[in-house]
């Protein structure tokens, strides 16, 4: 979801915390891009000559910029009360790219930040100890999805520094809450059971390639379909406190593993040509370029290892024909290994793939965050006379 709406308060701070400036009145075209399983990212436009982006900052001992990039955090808070605190925060980013533009006499900076999952794509998968991954990987055998996930987040606070994000240290109720390098304050959720289990005998074990980072070991595990990542928002200036020293470190936001995330909600009706009417603009793209209903994987390179066995969805195939896909996978050591992926990748693109998009009419929909949230299932509503194919019914 993709918002862009005058209700947000934008606070620009150092790396720990520490507050610089407020750009709520200043920052035009504000965006939130909130993406299930992927980093949520903040941008924003303001004029370049403003004191509020040009003087330098000298409270970290740097001199950048008030605005600058790999320096500074990103706040979003969006009104949702009429009483105090008015404000819930809904965005926690590291502002990783800045964009100057000046045309005649005027210059705009535009700028963006990613929230904590985006810097984990520059974070090593590794070891307890540290040490890198070799030519077999990582292995996990019958390990929860949320505890390989909070490991490798874990691990790497551990060697290679903050990273951010709090999952915990270990105080929380609960066999699935272990000491993750996280705080006390830590109230997120690490869902585990039978389903969210990988590398479940016979299978092989489930493998982290040599030289993956912890943000692409993330996304390979939600890409099963096992669980869902949520990075949940915090916005506690004062930071929360770890064990050891008594140090308060400043989390952007608190992990939470859901074996799937959000539910169906369905009074949150977005409706184009049938009563209600809440959608000023909607999209579907039906595409069949990817489309596979006969798939084989094969193991090793040139297949050295074996073949996995045929993976084929009859109907499909008899609906639009024979759609194949092969590929080899070089590291797989055994057939069996490729044959789950390719009955996996077969319930995906065995009838090509659908997307819809909608742009709702904010006087009459239903309200992101409050009335549904990342991971919701949300009816959307369009007759066939007018759109071609009905949506919802």
């Amino acid at each position: 979801m993709s918002i862009n709406a005058p209700l947000w308060r934008y606070f620009i701070a150092a790396l720990d915390g520490s507050g610089i400036t407020d750009y709520s009145k200043l920052a035009s075209d504000r965006v939130v891009e909130v993406v299930l399983n992927a980093p949520l990212s903040m941008s924003g436009t303001v004029p370049s000559d403003n004191p509020q982006v040009w003087i330098p900052y000298d409270g970290d001992g740097y001199d950048d910029p008030y605005l600058n990039e790999g320096t500074r955090l990103l706040w979003g808070l969006r009104r949702e009360s009429s009483t105090p605190p008015y404000y819930t925060v809904r965005g926690a980013t590291i502002v990783q790219l800045v964009n100057d533009e000046a045309a005649q006499d005027n210059a705009r900076t535009a700028f963006t930040g990613w929230d904590p999952w985006h810097y984990m794509m520059s974070r090593p998968a590794c070891n307890l100890n540290g040490s890198l991954p070799g030519p077999d990987g990582l292995q996990y055998v019958n390990t929860q999805a949320s505890v390989i996930i909070a490991e490798l987040l874990h691990n790497t606070i551990l060697n290679h520094g903050f990273a951010y994000i709090d999952a915990g240290d270990g105080t929380q109720v609960g066999p699935q809450y272990q000491d993750y390098g996280g705080s006390a304050e830590y109230n997120g959720t690490l869902e585990i059971g039978a389903g969210m289990l990988l590398g479940v005998p016979p299978d092989p074990p489930f493998t982290i390639a040599q030289g993956t980072s912890v943000g692409e070991a993330w996304r390979q595990i939600t890409d099963l379909g096992v669980c869902d990542i949520i990075l949940e928002p915090i916005y506690v200036p004062t930071g929360r406190t770890i064990p050891g020293p008594t140090v308060l470190y400043n989390f952007l936001v608190q992990l939470n593993v859901y074996a799937e995330a959000g539910s169906i909600v369905d009074e949150a009706i977005f409706a184009w040509n049938m009563p209600g009417r809440s959608l000023v603009g909607l999209s579907r793209q039906e595409d069949g370029s990817g489309r596979a209903n006969k798939i084989q994987f094969f193991a090793g390179q040139g297949g050295v290892n074996g073949a996995g066995v045929p993976q084929t969805d009859p109907a499909a195939v008899t609906k639009y024909g024979e759609y194949w896909a092969q590929q080899f996978f070089p590291s797989a050591t055994a057939a069996f290994q490729v044959t789950d992926l390719a009955s996996q990748q077969l319930a995906l693109r065995a009838s090509g793939r659908t997307t819809v998009t909608f742009t709702p009419a904010p006087e009459r929909s239903p309200r992101p965050w409050q009335d549904y949230y990342l991971g919701d299932r949300v009816p959307v509503w369009a007759k066939k006379e007018g759109f071609r194919k009905g949506l919802g019914s």
